[in-house]
């Protein structure tokens, strides 16, 4: 009987044990860029990196006077064709012109 109540109580024991959760790191903030423009602009057509045209990802600011970069790599110049009172119109922004951003 003894026995019988020890194996009840380790497997009860066991499964509360397995049913907690470990409460896990919280993630580290995203490390993102943004370009400042002087003037608010109406939208973005495309980013992209001036050398070999591969995109990026890119979020316009509530306000249209940033751009934050989602994937840029910190170190190229990127091309930026946008629309600014409803004309189409592009821009070139070295890697000295785009800031470092911690999270958006």
């Amino acid at each position: 009987m003894m026995r019988i109540c020890a194996t009840v109580m380790l497997a009860f024991c066991f499964k509360a044990m397995s049913a907690q959760t470990v409460p896990t790191q919280p993630e580290l903030p995203t490390f993102y860029y943004q370009i400042f423009l002087e003037e608010p602009i109406d939208t973005v057509k495309q980013i992209y990196y001036q050398q070999d045209s591969t995109a990026v990802k890119y979020q316009l600011s509530p306000d249209k006077k940033a751009i934050y970069l989602l994937d840029y790599d910190g170190e190229r110049t990127i091309k930026i064709e946008y629309v600014k009172a409803g004309t189409p119109a592009d821009m070139t922004k070295p890697h000295c012109h785009v800031h470092a951003l911690e999270h958006l």
